[in-house]
Order: structure tokens, then sequence, then C-alpha cells
């Protein structure tokens, strides 16, 4: 299979001149050559459109149509069979074929499509693909078959230059795809075939054409021969026909018609000689259509013979078919096809050889049940469309484009404006007037109680007496005002309404109306109007403007209140005719019925040629409409416009997934990479060339409406997820859905954003999660135990070098204190020396229990002090004299300090300090609570030497030398500070007189201290 999808473009034509005939050419010619001189006459014609290989058809060359039951049409061409949907033409083809070339269009009752080859191949379209009718075989033909199927498309007959089968349809099998199958076969020569009403197969054979037809009737196949006699002269039968229940047997080259009268044909009518005949095709209403070689005649229910569809006129043409919309179209063998839409626009053209200018830029009621027509070149036409006749009212010497035009029936005056001139008529004299105003013309009125016309200009509102034109005189005439307040505006459009005597104005400060010398703003709903238009009806006027569509005006004592009606677009032209009031909008043309509110559209799906529309008039019951291409008529009784509403449903055609054609089977389920899709919709209608605009959104994705004018829709990259994609058809102003189809897509996730998945992941992350807790709390543990060994190690180590220092210290303390004894002895002092030595044993005691602890309470410390300070001042020989201060609030039974803290710095005091001393050694020791008791401050204050001069006397003796308790006190200090928060501080103070002569040191020890029930500070 293989096909070509092309897009097509229409070309949109209207016909000339009525008539096909070589031997009315001459006459027309003058005729015409007349036209130029005096006027012309026109038919009004219906619209056509002609599509060739041009817009996409395979080929010109079309033997044969067929409407298929979705509404799309087929052609078979020179080239192939195509289908065309409105949009876009399918060519499809099998690369077994021997010849592209087909006609004998069918459709079966399963939807397939067939055709046959003059090659004698038989073939069908199903699933989108051309495939080969096998169970024939076209091997015996001289390439000369023909093809008929029963009403019932359960049967059909072919038949070739050796043979006629019957074939008829048991099911499609193993083998046999279409499902038919030989069931009788004759070895006889026959062409022609067709199946009657009553399901009779008749064919003409071919031995003796000259002898009469076959007829297939069950499984019976009998000859039917021809009437013997005078009448019959030499006939050449070439086609068989049911029309108006007979069954007719034709001989195309004599135009002799004969008819089976049940038991053979006899001669029934002579044709009228037209051209060469092609084929007799029946038609609805008892009439037939003669196809010939110049175009269509039409055969009445009399046999009478007259021109049909003067589009085709000149062409030769192979069918007429009149599809379900009730469209004409015309299969020629040489100009494609032309279609004739089913609508009453009717259109008058060909104004280019009187007028030299197809462009009817605007219209307006003429006298005499006439119009008036501007042309793009600036020419004035008066128009009488009752006979087609056109008179020339005007040509300017520079051409201008004519883009107003306004007719004053009270003076017979004729006023217009284009970019070149603005000017005046009077009629039937068309006698040329000066200027009607200054400014450029915009509208005019007549105001019949001042025998005067109002006209909207450019820069304002002018005046003008225009009874002196009954008599124009080359100076013209010379402007009157009116009782006018002057009006300096900008204006667009002007009417006077006699019943409130008031002049209605739209310029660019919006709607008013000026009323006994004073102007009045009409809004509506506080917004201001801004006019383009005025119409004229019972009780009030239409406005036309541009941001509030269509309002009615309706009179009150105040003056005038606005309504809105059903029309809200912006308006361009207006034209009433109560009750009917037309409106030409930025969106189409629309139709109001202003009795019962009625709203209708007319545009190019109801076979308006064109959407630009330059200016409407309604005159005799008919709409006319100016367009580029000619003048367009539309009755305003008797038709109804459609709005586009075709006559077959919207309807996907294909959805392709990743670029494979996927069937549509109720919920489309996909992969989640296959995402990009492709969606083919559509809706045949052929009143106009891509009549039909396509719409779409994505429920619950996206809300806003997007369009697709051809009806291919492209998604890509869609996410997963569940999409219901609204695919709507409305006319081709795109107002409003004529009709919606949804199509639900759900793209699956990939299996990594399943449930199963994220369920897993989430079990192996806490798995992992788990176990790596574990391995950090395994590790946080083991680094904790062993920060807690290093502690207790630190700790350990500390103690053991504290308790080094304090056994250092300890003998230290004891040699002096054995001194102190022994010169007791050499003294024999026994007395002294006992008592000494008591107090010595009473704080050695004391020492060693201190030593085993690393804190004592503080009056376990100032006990132990004040033994040791006793025993230096039996030393001294009681020349050393200390005390004790303990502040109030000390509870020295309750605060806890480091073991023997104190001792090493008093020791130093009486060593460096009150030793050098002879008398008045004094020594007062002090304690007190700071920082809210959380800081005990111990004070060891002398009067001895001072620093200086201890390290002095020190340096004499021994210049090596340093004092073994300051160096155990600041290495104790240190360890006792590590690891605290907050460090035990010390500070030295040396004393001096004004003369800077040494008083002594003053020791200060900052101890963190607690209670006794709490933890320590270390």
């Amino acid at each position: 299979m293989a096909y070509k999808f092309t897009p097509i473009k229409i070309k949109i034509y209207t016909q000339t001149a009525a008539g096909g005939m070589r031997s009315r050419l001459c006459l027309l010619a003058l005729t015409l050559c007349a036209l130029l001189w005096c006027g012309g006459g026109w038919a009004q014609e219906p619209i056509f459109r002609q599509i060739t290989a041009d817009d996409g058809l395979s080929d010109n060359e079309v033997y044969d149509m067929l409407q298929a039951k979705d509404g799309a049409m087929w052609f078979a061409t020179n080239l192939g069979i195509c289908r065309f949907n409105g949009n876009f033409f399918k060519y499809y083809a099998n690369p077994t074929q021997r010849s592209k070339a087909a006609t004998g269009l069918h459709q079966d009752d399963k939807g397939r499509v067939w055709a046959f080859n003059f090659f004698g191949e038989v073939f069908y379209v199903e699933g989108d693909s051309l495939k080969m009718f096998e169970a024939f075989n076209s091997a015996e033909t001289d390439n000369q078959i023909s093809m008929a199927w029963s009403p019932q498309n359960s049967a059909f007959v072919i038949t070739t230059n050796a043979s006629i089968y019957h074939y008829k349809y048991i099911g499609a099998g193993a083998g046999n795809q279409s499902g038919f199958s030989l069931v009788q076969r004759w070895p006889i020569q026959a062409t022609d075939a067709f199946f009657d009403s009553k399901n009779r197969c008749w064919m003409l054979g071919r031995q003796n054409l000259k002898k009469g037809a076959l007829m297939l009737q069950g499984n019976q196949l009998q000859a039917i021969p021809l009437q013997e006699g005078p009448n019959v002269n030499n006939p050449q039968l070439q086609q068989l026909l049911e029309h108006n229940g007979d069954v007719l047997m034709v001989d195309k080259v004599q135009q002799q018609i004969y008819r089976f009268n049940g038991r053979f044909f006899e001669p029934f009518k002579t044709l009228e000689k037209v051209a060469f005949v092609n084929f007799i095709q029946p038609a609805n209403g008892g009439e037939a259509y003669l196809l010939t070689r110049q175009g269509v005649w039409r055969v009445g229910p009399q046999w009478d013979v007259k021109p049909a569809f003067p589009a085709a006129n000149g062409h030769n043409v192979s069918k007429v078919l009149v599809d379900k919309e009730g469209n004409s179209w015309i299969s020629t063998l040489d100009a494609g096809v032309i279609l004739q839409p089913n609508t009453p626009l009717k259109t008058w053209n060909d104004f280019n050889a009187l007028v030299g200018s197809e462009k009817v830029t605007t219209v307006c009621n003429g006298p005499n049940s006439q119009l008036l027509l501007g042309f793009g070149n600036g020419k004035l036409a008066l128009f009488e469309p009752t006979h087609g006749k056109l008179t020339v009212l005007f040509s300017p010497k520079t051409p201008g484009q004519v883009s107003v035009l306004k007719y004053l029936p009270q003076l017979n005056l004729v006023c217009w404006h284009s970019n070149i001139t603005y000017s005046a008529w009077l009629l039937p004299q068309f006698s040329l007037c000066r200027p009607i105003c200054y400014g450029a013309l915009k509208d005019v009125d007549w105001v019949s109680q001042a025998s005067a016309a109002i006209v909207s200009t450019g820069s304002g509102l002018e005046a003008a007496n225009l009874a002196t034109l009954t008599q124009p005189s080359k100076s013209g005439f010379k402007p009157t005002v009116l009782n006018l307040p002057p009006f300096n505006k900008r204006t667009r459009a002007v009417a006077w309404d006699s019943a409130s005597q008031s002049v209605l104005v739209g310029s660019k400060e919006g709607l008013g109306a000026i009323r006994g010398g004073s102007y009045d703003s009409i809004t509506m709903l506080a917004t201001q109007l801004y006019a383009t238009a005025f119409g004229k009806i019972p009780g009030g006027l239409l406005v036309g403007t541009t941001n509030r569509g269509l309002i009615l005006l309706r009179r009150a004592d105040s003056g005038f209140t606005a309504q809105k009606t059903a029309i809200t677009d912006n308006v361009l032209h207006l034209a009433v005719a109560y009750p009917h009031a037309w409106v030409h909008t930025d969106r189409g043309l629309k139709y109001l019925n202003l009795l019962s509110g009625q709203v209708q559209t007319l545009n190019k799906s109801d076979g308006l040629p064109t959407s630009q529309v330059n200016g409407i008039a309604i005159l005799n019951n008919s709409l006319f409409i100016a367009t580029p291409l000619g003048l367009t008529t539309y009755p305003l009784q008797g038709s109804t416009t459609q709005g586009g509403m075709p006559a077959f449903p919207l309807a996907i055609k294909n959805i392709s997934v990743n670029g494979v054609a996927t069937p549509l089977l109720g919920l489309l389920t996909l992969k989640h990479y296959q995402n990009r899709l492709r969606i083919e919709a559509e809706m045949p209608s052929y009143k106009s060339a891509n009549g039909m605009q396509f719409r779409y959104k994505i429920g619950a994705v996206d809300s806003a409406w997007r369009t697709s004018k051809d009806g291919i829709i492209n998604l890509d990259q869609l996410q997963p997820g569940r999409y219901d994609v609204h695919i709507a058809a409305t006319g081709y102003d795109a107002i409003g859905a004529l009709a919606a189809q949804h199509v639900i897509i759900n793209i699956a996730p990939p299996f990594w954003q399943r449930w199963y998945w994220y369920t897993g992941i989430v079990l192996l992350m806490a798995g992992v999660a788990v176990f790596l807790m574990q391995q950090r709390l395994k590790r946080l543990k083991k680094i904790a135990l062993e920060k807690l060994e290093k502690q207790r190690l630190n700790a350990s180590l500390k103690r053991s070098m504290l308790t080094s220092i304090k056994a250092q210290m300890n003998p230290h303390f004891i040699f002096n204190a054995l001194n102190t004894i022994q010169s007791f002895i050499y003294s024999n002092n026994k007395k002294e020396a006992n008592a000494y030595l008591a107090k010595f044993s009473h704080l050695m005691r004391m020492v060693l229990e201190m030593s085993n602890h690393e804190t004592v309470l503080l009056e376990e410390e100032i006990k132990a002090l004040k033994l040791y300070l006793e025993m230096e001042r039996m030393r001294f020989d009681d020349t050393l004299e200390f005390g004790f201060e303990v502040s109030a609030g000390i509870k020295a039974g309750h605060i806890r300090i480091p073991s023997m803290i104190v001792q090493p710095f008093v020791e130093n005091a009486i060593k460096h300090g009150l030793l050098h001393r002879k008398t008045q050694r004094e020594l007062l020791i002090s304690f007190t609570l700071q920082e809210q008791g959380s800081l005990l401050k111990v004070t060891i204050d002398d009067n001895g030497i001072g620093r200086a001069k201890s390290a002095e006397l020190n340096r004499r003796k021994n210049s090596q030398f340093q004092s073994f308790s300051s160096m155990a006190n600041q290495k104790r200090l240190e360890l006792l500070n590590m690891d605290r928060k907050e460090p035990i501080g010390l500070t030295y103070i040396d004393k001096t007189d004004q003369r800077g002569n040494a008083l002594g040191t003053t020791v200060e020890i900052s101890i963190p201290v607690r209670q006794a029930d709490q933890k320590p500070h270390w």
C-alpha cells in the first residue's frame, strides 16, 4: 500500500454567461459589444469551485466519483484513486498494479471502496490501504471490463471480452480476505453492466451489439433482443440505464433510446442533437443528465433538453454527483472536478467587461427598485437586478476606490466618496454637482422638515439646503446651515430622527443626540458607544457600534435609552428592512429578526464566495452583498443559514502513535515512551473551500481551546497520565461548536514511576538507612568508648600527675617540718618540740587523708591551713601573725575545692616573703563568694619583702634557683584547668608604697565551686 497526503487549495470561480454552444458565441460577442455602449445584462449564476491537479487532485482526467458513507469524496482518475475530506487528498496505490488509471467506484456494506482499472484489475481500499481482488483473474481480458453491484451489496458482476463472472459474499476466511467468491461464470462477451432497482443485472452482449442486451435475474442469464423493424436503423448500442422505472438502451451515436417493454427493447425517444454524448445519467425528479464533451444538458421528465451547470460548459464531462449536502459535483476528463455548492447564494459578476473591475466596494439602494454600485476603480453604476441591467453613471478621470455611497430619494440625489473625489449626482439627468460637503464624506441623511441634508464628514457635521439642486447651474449651490450648534469633531455616521426632532451622530467622542441646539451623550451601562451605522425601525433606531455590537435605541421623554441585542461583534455595515436586520461584523454576516430575536450567521460555510464584505443592502426581499468577486445575493424569505452545519458528524479518522497507525477502540492505553500522537479529525463539508475549522483542548491540562484548521492535532512529549482530548468542529467563523468528539488517552508511567518501584526504593533506602545508622551507631559507640577510655586514661594520668606532684609536695613540707623539730631538739627545747611534733602528726594525718581525694570541703582546707600556720609560727618564735576571714554566707561545710590548692601559695608567702623579715610578720587569708556564689575568691595577703626582692636574693644565692613549690603550683593548675569550662584563675599583686618600696604580695585565687550536693565544675 502506498498513499500520498496532500493539502488542497480550491480556486473560486463564478460563471459568466449561460449557454455553451459554439453557435451562440458570435451572438454573445455582439451582445457584449452592445453592452459596452449602452449597458449590460448578466445572468444570476450559482457559485462554483474548480478542483484540479494544482489543488492536490491526482489528475485532471477524472473518470468516476463516489461519496462514501462517512461523507468523504472519492475520485478515480487517470493516475489512480484518491480520497478527499474537504481539506486533504489521500492517494492509494498497490505496487502490484499494472495501471493506476481507475474507474467504477463503489462502496460495499463493509465500508470498502472498490474500483477497477483498464488493464482488467479489480481492487479495493480497506484499512487505509489498497488491496488487489485476487479472486478475479484478469489475464483473459483485453483491458475492457465493467463491474456492477447489486443493491444489497452482497453480489457483483464483472464482464470481460471473454466471460461474465458472478460473485457473491460468503464471508472472509483463510485465503479469501475480501469475502467474495465466484459462484457462476458464463463464457459470454459482455459490457456495460448495471443492476436495476429490481436487482436484475443488465449487460450489453459484445458478440452482436445490434441484437440487444443480457439480463441476469437470480442465477438465470437470458438474452433480451432489440425489436426488428423499420424504426431500427443500424443501431450502435453503447449504454444501459434505468430511468423513471424503465430500463433503457441507448445508441449514443444516433442519440436513439430504446425501452424494455417486458419482452424486448423497442424504440422510445430520439434525443435533440447536442454535442457528442458520453453518458446518460439519471437524476432526481424524473430528470436525467446528458454528459457530453461540451458540458451537461438536463433532460426533463418530458425529455426536453436544456443546458445545465454552466460552469461545465466546454468541458468533457464524465459524471454528475449530488452529495448528501445537496452540492453538485461534475467530474471532467479535461478540467478536474467542478463543485457547485448547494446554497441559495447567487452571484452577479463579469462586471469587468463594462466597468473594468469585478471589485464591488460598496452598495446601496437606488431609485426604482435598483441598486447603486461603487467599484474599485472609482466608477459608479446603476444596477437593475430583475433583468441584470448595469448602467455606468460616472467614470473618474483618475481611478480611485469608492468607499461611501448614499442615495437621497427625496431629491433623487446620489452622494459618494472615494479617495479621489466626493460629489453629488442628480438623477435622472446625471448632472454633476459640486461637492456636497467640504470634508471627507462619511454619511448623509435627509431632514424632510428643513428640506436639507445633514452630512457626516471627517471634520465634523455639515448641513446643506439642497432645494437648488433641482435646477443645477455651473456655479453649483451654496450650502445653507441648519439650526445646528458647531460640531467639529471627526464623525463617522449620522441620522435624522423626525419623531424626536434629533440628529443622531457617531463621532470619536461617542454616540450622541443633538436636539434643540444642545448635545447629549448616549451611553449604555456608563460605557461610551462608538457608532458606525444607523438603521431606522418603528419606535427607535438600530445603531452599529465598534465596542458594543448592535444597539437598539428607544425614544424616551428625556432622550434615548440604549439596549443591547444578541449581536455583540464589531459592526461594520448595517442594512435594515423591518423586521429584518443584516449586520456585517468583523466575524461575518449576521442576521437578526427584530420580532423573534432569532440570530443566524452567513459565511463561507454557507457558500459565500469570500469572507471579505465591502457593503450590504436589502432590496426586493433579498440581501445584496458587495465583495471583491462581484455582487452576491441571498433571499430573505424561504432560506435559512445553517451556520456551516455539515451533513456528517465529526469523526476521528486516524490516530498514529510514534508514527505508527493505531486503532482507536475506546480507551487508548499506551506505554510511557509512546508519547507522540497525531490525531486526524474530519467533518466533510464542501460548501466552501476549507469551510470547517477544528478546535481542541486537553481536559485537566489545558483549558484553552486551540485551533487546527485542517483537523490534524499533533501532541508531542506527553507525560504519563490520563488525557481527555476534546475535539470540536465549528463553522467558518469558529463561533460555537457544531460537533464534538473525545479521545481518551492513558499513558502508563514507566516502571520506575510505579508504586511498587517507589515502595521498593523506599524499602531499599530504609534498609540502607537502617544499615548505615547501625554502622554509624557502632562507630559512634566505638568512638564514645574510645573517648571515655581516653578521658579515663587522661583523668587517671592527671590524678597520677597530681598525686605525683602532691607526693613531691608532701616530702618537701615534711622536710621543712623535720628541720624545725631538729632545731627544737638542738636547742634542748623539749616542750616546744613535743608541741610541734603533735601538731605535725595531726597535720600529716590530715594531709594524707586529703591526698586521697580530688576535692575537699573548704572547712577541712581551712583547718589544715591553721595547723600548718601554727607550726610555722612556732618555727618563727611567734613573730608570725596570721588570720582568716570568711565572708558571711559562706558555708564552709558545703563548698568543695581542690585539695591543698591554697597551702602551696601560703607556703610561698612565708618562705619568700615573710622569712626575710625579722619582725612583724603578718599574713591574712580571706575567703569571699562572687558571681552569685559560683566563684570562691581566696586572697593571701602578706607584708613580706615582695616578689622582686625575694627573686633577687634567690639569684644571689643560686643563679639557677627556681622555687620547687612555684613550679609545682603552676603545673598543678595547668592539670586542674585541663578540659574545664571554668578554669581556676591566679593573680599576683605586688604591693608598694608611694615611693615604690615593696609592702608585700597579694595572691588571688579564683576557684569555681559547687555545693557539697552538686556535681563539680571540672
